[in-house]
């Protein structure tokens, strides 16, 4: 019994969970959550090209490239430009990490565009958050691609009903 442990162990696969437990699912481990400085600087990240209701992180980072500051500078202005819109600022993250963690990050991000939208000169009424970390993470998402995709702010707008 022993042997097939360290046999285990050696292989170097993923540890599981015991099969009685909820969720057997792998098991990463993950540093704690980054204190990142939410206005630095970082290299680009180019999934999604496109999207203006989205910026995009790189992984473990809550940092705001140039194109993250472009999205921003435009929905600053439509923030600035009508006093009563609101718009909702949902964390997103991909799997990598415990609930935690993501969680966590998905905070740090959604704070850092928070952050820069006051400073571009939105008032703090005018912006909400809302962190999901991977919770609605899409099923299936293992290539490095995809996991780009999730690490995301979306903003989301009231839909106005026409009377």
């Amino acid at each position: 019994m022993m042997v097939l442990v360290l046999a285990g162990c050696a292989s170097g696969g993923p540890v599981t969970a015991p099969d009685d437990s909820p969720a057997a699912t792998p098991v990463t481990k993950v540093e704690s959550a980054p204190q990142a400085n939410p206005v630095e600087r970082s290299e680009p990240v180019a999934p999604a090209p496109g999207n203006p209701n989205t910026v995009f992180f790189r992984r473990g980072s809550a940092a705001l490239d140039d194109a993250a500051l472009a999205v921003l500078r435009t929905h600053a202005e439509r923030l600035r430009d009508d006093p009563r819109l609101v718009v909702t600022l949902v964390g997103h993250t991909d799997h990598l990490g415990s609930r935690s963690f993501n969680l966590a990050i998905a905070e740090q991000r959604t704070t850092a565009v928070k952050t820069k939208l006051r400073e571009l000169g939105v008032p703090a009424k005018q912006v909400r958050q809302r962190n999901y970390g991977n919770e609605k993470a899409a099923a299936g998402c293992r290539s490095e691609e995809c996991r780009a995709r999730m690490r995301r702010v979306d903003f989301v707008y009231p839909t106005l009903r026409q009377k």
